[in-house]
């Protein structure tokens, strides 16, 4: 089983651009705007059908994207066909509840 470190280090950094990553960041606080402007990941732009102070979610055709803050971190999960939006929220979302019940 991989580390933590290694996990964080071979699936997750680099995978948003810090632009990407702080327009996301905002978008927990600033809901109105991040509706307005959607999301940018990946050289993808993604509409909001979601935000809230602790997730928020778009489409871009048949792929979405799942972003979900924790104490410490903000997991991002984008996912296309044939995973459903729901179900890349729920794994998201409980991957996230993991680190919240870990103190990240």
């Amino acid at each position: 089983m991989s580390s933590w470190q290694e996990c964080v280090d071979d699936h997750l950094i680099g995978t948003v651009s810090p632009r990407e990553g702080a327009a996301i960041a905002s978008g927990f606080t600033d809901n109105e705007k991040i509706f307005k402007e959607g999301i940018d990941a990946n050289s993808r732009k993604y509409l909001v059908v979601h935000a809230n102070e602790s997730s928020i979610y778009g489409k871009a055709g048949t792929r979405g994207i799942c972003c979900v803050k924790t104490t410490q971190a903000i997991l991002v999960g984008v996912y296309e066909p044939p995973v459903v939006p729901g179900a890349a929220a729920a794994h998201v979302e409980k991957v996230a509840d993991y680190l919240i019940d870990m103190g990240y």
